[in-house]
């Protein structure tokens, strides 16, 4: 359920984009230090939502496999602590009178 509303959302999101750029569709002075071009203000607009949009997913992989190797490491830490448990679990059986 999740799934289908985020990609509503996604889908409200770039169709909101598309109209706001097919509303500015005025051309653009782009200067660089060695270059000018003239770009219409849409595409200016909608370049600069696919890149924040490829910053934001590539911002959120790079959370998500730090998280996910932490996740790993402490797993492997738990079943160290959880193995050492049940040697000493089972040492102290043994030498009970």
């Amino acid at each position: 359920m999740g799934r289908i509303i985020s990609t509503f959302i996604i889908i409200l999101f770039a169709i909101l984009a598309l109209i706001f750029t097919s509303l500015n569709i005025n051309l653009v002075t782009l200067n660089f230090y060695f270059l000018s071009l003239k770009i219409p203000l849409s595409l200016i607009i909608f370049i600069s939502i696919i890149i924040g949009a490829l910053l934001a997913a590539i911002t959120c992989v790079w959370i998500t496999t730090k998280k996910d190797h932490r996740i790993r490491r402490l797993e492997k830490q738990f079943m160290a602590c959880q193995n050492e448990l049940t040697n000493l679990k089972s040492i102290s059986v043994e030498r009970s009178p």
